[in-house]
């Protein structure tokens, strides 16, 4: 489904877009895959559709299995993607279950309103904190089991969670094109729908942005 989104921006370009991506995978833990932002040619699309085609156990190719690390992913797109050419303008998080893995960051105070997932979360939002405290958009996709998961989902893509307190405020995307700049999630508990729903993302997103990750 992933391939739907890069694709779809790839097309998008071809008409005039200059859209930029970066690549982060996560499950346990968290890999950057693409780590320097680049426009979406052929020979960029090939490598990303080579990879996602590539399955080998996470040594060298995608690997879809495992736990779900929201914070690892997170913590890694923003240690990755800085400086003056290469900090996107958006984080687009797409995920497909709740956070039930964490790395061993301390998070804010206040950080913790859920508790069964305490660390989890809390790692996820001190992450996404510093991610938008530079000032970039988080916008989540969250498809099958994830889409049952709002407020978490809320506290890492709306505001800041220190002065928007558990993501209230945050926005849900109604797939129409007009309001995708204020939106801050999209939700689907159909897994099928993943890539329909990436791609509406992509189209809804070659407007707003250049350069995404």
């Amino acid at each position: 489904a992933a391939t739907s989104f890069w694709t779809s921006l790839s097309e998008l370009n071809g008409l005039g877009g200059s859209a930029k991506l970066g690549l982060v995978e996560f499950n346990n833990g968290a890999r950057v895959v693409q780590a320097v932002m680049r426009s979406l040619d052929a020979a960029y699309l090939n490598e990303l559709n080579t990879y996602i085609n590539s399955e080998t156990n996470g040594v060298a190719g995608y690997f879809p299995q495992g736990t779900t690390n929201w914070g690892g992913a997170l913590k890694a797109t923003n240690d990755a993607f800085t400086g003056p050419d290469n900090t996107p303008d958006i984080v687009v998080f797409f995920t497909d279950g709740a956070p039930n893995q964490h790395g061993d960051a301390v998070c804010q105070d206040g950080c913790y309103p859920f508790d069964n997932f305490k660390g989890d979360v809390g790692h996820a939002c001190y992450e996404a904190d510093k991610i938008k405290s530079r000032n970039i958009k988080i916008f989540t996709v969250a498809v099958g089991d994830s889409a049952g998961n709002v407020p978490e989902i809320q506290i890492i893509s709306g505001g800041s969670v220190t002065s928007t307190p558990f993501g209230e405020g945050a926005i849900e995307w109604d797939l129409q094109a007009s309001t995708f700049g204020e939106a801050d999630y999209l939700l689907d508990e159909d897994l099928a729908n993943l890539g329909a729903a990436l791609m509406a993302v992509s189209r809804a997103l070659c407007p707003t942005c250049s350069e995404c990750a």
